[in-house]
């Protein structure tokens, strides 16, 4: 069962969600679904993955490799505070350029939201220990449920629902690897929902 756990913990890493919900949108918005070519929106992901995924993994191996980290996994949640605000600048960084080269909307304003939690995440684990997997898991259910409430767009209702049971399996998960409490997985759940929700209500407004 651990070992489930451990699993899909991988599986829903924050910034493989963060990715993922990227690519819900090229994928299944259907203004961003008509909007890009196949090529552009393979190149969109790419260029999202090489920025989001591999640039972070990049930052914690030379944070490891300098002795500044434990693990690679930063176990001791006081020491993600300094690799949290460098990917939270490098996810900034990502979505000015998005900005820059017109590719703005959902996709760079979830950015950005996210961007934000992860600043406050780094902030809070000062002080505090928080799930990062819910952060990231409630701020996906905060893009599906945008899309669905706020822009009305009816065939990503199903994708709504997966973002729930996907929250609220990674969140299970976290508890039974006891990486984190109760609490601080439900507070992982409201700074996500509520920091994204509400970058994208004042970004679209």
């Amino acid at each position: 069962m651990k070992f489930l756990a451990w699993f899909f913990s991988v599986i829903f890493h924050p910034l493989i969600l963060l990715n993922l919900g990227i690519a819900l949108l090229l994928l299944f918005h259907p203004y961003y679904n008509s909007k890009y070519y196949d090529e552009q929106l393979i190149t969109f992901v790419i260029y999202m993955a090489a920025n989001t995924m591999v640039m972070p993994l990049l930052v914690v191996v030379l944070l490891k490799r300098f002795k500044f980290l434990d693990n690679y996994i930063i176990s001791t949640h006081k020491q993600r505070t300094f690799p949290y605000i460098i990917i939270s600048i490098l996810l900034a960084i990502t979505a000015y350029q998005l900005y820059k080269n017109e590719m703005g909307g959902l996709p760079m304003y979830f950015l950005i939201g996210s961007a934000i939690c992860l600043f406050l995440n780094a902030l809070i684990t000062i002080k505090f220990g928080i799930s990062s997997h819910t952060i990231a898991a409630g701020g996906i259910v905060a893009l599906m449920f945008y899309a669905v409430a706020i822009q009305h767009i009816a065939q990503m209702e199903y994708l709504f629902v997966s973002s729930i049971l996907t929250a609220g399996l990674s969140g299970s998960c976290r508890l039974l690897l006891k990486a984190h409490t109760t609490k601080q997985i439900y507070w992982g759940y409201l700074l996500g929902f509520g920091v994204v929700f509400s970058s994208l209500l004042v970004c679209t407004g």
